[in-house]
C-alpha cells in the first residue's frame, strides 16, 4: 500500500477532470456561415482534463499505474489540439485523415479504460474503501455502454473508407424536438440516451466519491507528516525546511 499522503493533493487534479468532462459533454455553439464557435469549448474541457492527468500522473502507485497513465496522457494532449474553439467546415478531409480520425477515437476509448484503471489502482493502493468498487463498476459500465459499442463502429468506419474511399457510416441524430414528435420510434431513442448518459454520470460520482474520502483522509492527517515528508494540506515537500510551518499555505506540521 501507498503512502497515503500522496495522494492527498490528487483533490485538485480530479476536479479538474470532473470539470473538463462536463464541458465536453455540454455543448453551446454559435453558428457564422460555415464556421462554428463553442462557447463552452470542447478545447477547454480537454485542456482541463490533460492538467489532470498531467498531476495523477506524477504520483508514484506502481510501474504499471505510471505506463498507463502516461499513455492516457499522450491522448489527452492529442485530444486538446483536435478540439479547436473554432470549427471551418469547409474543409474536405483527405481519405487518410479520415480513418486516422477513427483509429484516434480507438485509442481514445482505450485511454479512457486505463484512466478508469488506473484510478481503482490508486484507490486501491491507497486504501479508499468506497472509491474503489466505485471506479471498478464505472469502468464496467464504460466497456459496455461505450468502448465495445463505439470500437465496433470505428472498426466498421475504417473498413468503409478503405473500401469505398469515403465515408457514408451511420451517424447520431440528437434532434430531440423531433424525437419527441416522432412517435413511437421517440420512446426507444430516449431510452437510448438515458443507458448513454449511465456511464457518464456514474464516472462523476466516482470523481466526486473519491474527491471526498481524500478529503476525509485530509483532514484526519492534518497538522502532521505521515509518511514522506509532504504537507498534509497542499502536498507541497516539506524536506529539509527550518521551520515547522508549510510554506505553501501556512499549516503548521510537527517533526514526527
Amino acid at each position: 500500500m501507498i503512502e497515503k499522503s500522496s495522494v492527498l493533493g490528487a483533490t485538485g487534479p480530479l476536479r479538474c477532470i470532473f470539470w473538463g468532462a462536463l464541458l465536453l459533454v455540454l455543448d453551446l455553439t454559435i453558428w457564422s456561415g460555415r464556421i462554428s464557435f463553442d462557447v463552452l469549448s470542447d478545447f477547454v474541457g480537454a485542456l482541463l482534463i490533460a492538467v489532470g492527468i498531467v498531476h495523477l500522473a506524477s504520483i508514484e502507485v506502481d510501474p504499471v499505474y505510471e505506463r498507463r497513465l502516461r499513455f492516457v496522457l499522450v491522448i489527452a494532449w492529442l485530444q486538446v489540439l483536435a478540439s479547436p474553439p473554432i470549427t471551418f467546415f469547409s474543409i474536405n478531409w483527405p481519405r487518410w485523415m479520415v480513418a486516422a480520425g477513427f483509429l484516434f477515437g480507438i485509442a481514445s476509448l482505450v485511454a479512457l479504460l486505463l484512466f478508469l484503471f488506473s484510478m481503482n489502482r490508486m484507490c486501491r493502493a491507497t486504501g479508499l474503501e468506497r472509491s474503489t468498487p466505485s471506479w471498478r463498476l464505472t469502468a464496467r459500465l464504460v466497456g459496455v455502454v461505450y468502448v465495445v459499442p463505439l470500437g465496433l463502429i470505428y472498426l466498421a468506419s475504417i473498413a468503409d473508407v478503405a473500401l469505398s474511399g469515403a465515408y457514408s457510416g451511420p451517424t447520431l441524430d440528437l434532434d430531440l424536438n423531433r424525437w419527441f414528435h416522432g412517435g413511437p420510434a421517440a420512446c426507444g431513442a430516449l431510452i437510448v440516451l438515458l443507458v448513454v448518459a449511465i456511464p457518464f454520470i456514474h464516472l462523476l460520482v466516482s470523481i466526486s466519491r473519491t474527491i471526498h474520502e481524500l478529503e476525509e483522509l485530509r483532514w484526519r492527517t492534518r497538522g502532521r507528516i505521515v509518511g514522506p515528508a509532504v504537507c498534509a494540506q497542499c502536498g507541497y515537500d516539506l524536506t529539509g525546511l527550518p521551520e515547522t510551518r508549510c510554506p505553501e499555505c501556512g499549516t503548521r506540521f510537527s517533526r514526527e
